[in-house]
């Protein structure tokens, strides 16, 4: 029979306690910490590493002159790079005058989605040489390297709340593990043997004993910044411990005011506001070592101009908006304003990857990084050795082993239980069902009684002898009304009002749920069917809009989002000339539409970001950049008293042609329109028929039958 051992602990309780959770809250997240602790330290030099690998892209040779061409151009330029499909969001211009300036675009995917890939439609970086114009390096950093691996360390790739949660309460975890071990390693006294033990490693010793020195030491030497790093970590992870950080380092409770800058959408849209605002930035930050600048998003938006002192932190940084249609700074945030809580939040990523201490502090985030990722081996390799010793001396050895491994699957099965409800707690994820209500409801908040405000305007054009159109700005009364309100199909037509006795039926949106039907315009009032699939259309509401005659306007899908209770709604598509542009310019034939419907307090935006495109078979160039807006605030009823009165005697009618048209768009899978025949436009004549059909009272036979005749000149064979 094996000897026994008599236990001569000595240990105090709550020292028991704190050895115990060390052992097994260590093991519980030892791979998760060591995961940060790679990835941690894969990250900390990426810019330098990016930078070495694609050094011909980073940097260019400076010309003698060293003039930067309009930055208007170079996004131009970046975005044609792009298949001028998508929209430069942000934009890091340097001093260094031999640095290639910094273009990306970003557009989030699926907001449900579990994996990060999913999450995200497109994210992309393009280098452009300041000087020339030309286009050095398109990156897609959605797939890029490191910027994988930052998701990695962020929330393992998965985009559901329980990702970040697994990494905030590993690295919560790894906080005590730090300030316990460092419990385990103070020495008992000031002996020489002992100061050793906690300050040396035995590097001539077996291997049981560096990996224990390993463990002790030089987890000691990492600790303060190990510790940094990890409390940084959880400023992101945790909104209680990030609103703690603000409160104790502000001394107040009270958040940082927020003043909203607003554009005058009534100023003359001067030619290049962006190239004038960018200009005037450069002059006020002639000291910053880098200005990052993002265009407005329309609507009331400011253009926005951010100087950082520091070619790699964003701590330190001031703040100026300027008015997106003429170029006028209209305010200015400085870093010196800011409350103490303010500061310590912003420093925290130059704090998380050593960037704040320049590259001493990268190098020492580098070396604690990889001394983390190895505590939870060594400390693995110290548990291991010494269940194998025991096994060795107690009489029943799988006793130990399995009553250790119960304890650590309980363990593991407490944790995932306490992340999954705090997840849950902090996010609710809707249903679809839920989901598709809110989108109804959003949609069908679009009707009402409206006063519209117009407001277009040309903002850039890649050509710098172009002669920019005249700001176009208009307003009147319209009055939206839901005509169909389906489960998955909502169409609602507008009225303009002129006035007590003059009504204008006005164009119509159709909105339906996951709709693989879709027309595609291709030019000269010409479309064309396209084909998508349910995977496309997926979650997705399309917008079908439709001329003054009920004929196809343009037709684009989206998914509506409801952030923070804000509903909005994007898509884009090509789509003919518009109205006040159809009859008057030559020079392009497709208007490339960026859309975007924000529900606001008292109606709705409609923003638009245009594209004038010169269609030809050898492929489309781009004439102009056009930015617009389409504000609907909501008025008084009785203005529409005569425009409902109208609408009362017209609807059977209008129907019937809404029934033609779908006929005939449903039998054809291309057609062509124009809206000239026998010296009549097309609304003209289907409105004089819809009066003549109230006056001699038609039937929905009748109507249906004048309403073929009428349209048969208008359809091109």
């Amino acid at each position: 029979m094996a000897p026994t051992i008599k236990s001569k602990n000595k240990k105090s309780r709550l020292r028991r306690i704190s050895d115990w959770l060390h052992l097994w809250l260590g093991i519980t997240s030892g791979l998760i910490v060591l995961m940060l602790g790679v990835t941690g330290c894969m990250y900390v030099f990426q810019k330098e590493i990016t930078e070495l690998i694609h050094r011909k892209a980073y940097f260019v040779d400076v010309p003698s002159n060293a003039k930067t061409l309009p930055l208007s151009l170079l996004q131009t330029n970046a975005e044609k790079a792009l298949g001028n499909k998508k929209k430069i969001g942000f934009i890091s211009t340097y001093k260094a005058p031999e640095r290639a300036w910094e273009f990306s675009t970003y557009k989030a995917g699926d907001p449900k989605a579990f994996w990060y890939f999913d999450s995200i439609d497109y994210y992309d970086l393009v280098l452009v040489n300041p000087y020339t114009g030309k286009v050095t390096l398109v990156t897609d950093h959605k797939y890029e390297f490191f910027s994988v691996v930052k998701m990695i360390h962020w929330s393992l790739l998965i985009n559901h709340p329980i990702g970040q949660q697994i990494i905030g309460w590993s690295t919560f975890i790894f906080v005590f593990l730090l300030i316990s071990g460092m419990v385990m390693w103070w020495p008992k006294n000031l002996k020489k043997s002992n100061f050793d033990k906690s300050f040396k490693v035995k590097w001539k010793a077996k291997f049981k004993r560096i990996n224990y020195d390993m463990h002790n030491v030089l987890g000691f030497y990492a600790m303060l910044i190990c510790l940094m790093l990890a409390l940084t970590g959880l400023v992101w992870a945790f909104q209680w411990f990030q609103a703690t950080v603000y409160v104790v380092a502000s001394g107040s409770t009270t958040p940082p005011k927020v003043v909203e800058i607003k554009s005058d959408s009534t100023k003359t849209i001067r030619a290049v506001p962006f190239d004038i605002a960018f200009d005037q930035a450069k002059k006020i930050f002639k000291n910053e070592d880098r200005i990052g600048m993002s265009p407005a998003g329309g609507g009331t938006a400011t253009i926005n101009a951010t100087g950082y002192r520091g070619e790699e932190t964003y701590w330190n940084y001031d703040v100026l908006q300027f008015d997106q249609y003429s170029g006028k700074l209209l305010h200015r945030t400085n870093q010196s304003e800011k409350n103490g809580g303010e500061t310590v939040i912003g420093m925290n990523y130059d704090i998380h990857v050593g960037a704040i201490l320049g590259l001493p502090g990268k190098i020492l985030a580098f070396f604690a990084s990889l001394i983390a990722a190895s505590l939870p081996i060594t400390g693995f390799i110290i548990w291991w050795g010494k269940g194998k010793k025991k096994n060795r001396i107690v009489s029943k050895p799988n006793t130990h082993l399995i009553h250790n491994k119960m304890k650590f699957l309980n363990l593991i099965l407490v944790l995932t239980g306490l992340i999954t409800l705090n997840a849950d707690a902090q996010t609710k994820v809707d249903t679809p069902e839920e989901k598709l209500e809110k989108d109804r409801k959003a949609i069908k908040s679009l009707a009402g009684f409206y006063e519209v405000n117009f407001n277009y305007g040309e903002v850039t054009a890649p050509d710098p002898n172009y002669k920019f159109s005249k700001p176009y700005e208009s307003h009147g009364n319209e009055w939206a009304e839901i005509i169909v309100d389906e489960p998955k199909r909502i169409v609602i037509q507008h009225m303009l009002a002129i006035n007590d006795s003059t009504v204008i039926k006005h164009w119509r949106q159709d909105w339906t749920y996951e709709d693989t039907n879709i027309m595609l315009y291709t030019e000269g009032n010409a479309w064309k069917k396209g084909n998508l699939t349910p995977a496309d259309v997926k979650g997705k509401w399309t917008q079908k809009v439709y001329q003054v005659d009920d004929s196809p306007r343009y037709q684009g899908y989206g998914t509506w989002s409801h952030v923070g209770g804000h509903d909005s709604w994007s898509s884009e598509t090509d789509s003919p000339l518009p109205r006040r542009e159809s009859t008057v310019r030559k020079d392009y034939n497709v208007l490339n539409r960026g859309s975007r419907i924000t529900i606001t307090k008292n109606g709705w935006m409609f923003e638009q970001d245009n594209k004038k495109i010169v269609r030809a078979a050898s492929g489309d160039k781009l004439l102009a950049v056009e930015k617009g807006y389409e504000e609907f605030t909501k008025i008084d009823p009785k203005t529409f008293a005569y425009a409902q009165k109208w609408w009362a005697s017209q609807h059977t009618f209008w129907a019937d042609v809404r029934g033609v048209w779908a006929d005939i768009i449903d039998s054809q899978s291309t057609f062509k329109v124009q809206t000239m025949a026998n010296g009549k436009l097309l609304y003209e004549t289907l409105f004089n028929l819809g009066d003549q059909s109230i006056k001699e009272k038609w039937t929905a036979a009748q109507n249906k039958e004048k309403i073929k005749t009428a349209l048969q000149p208008y359809l091109v064979k």
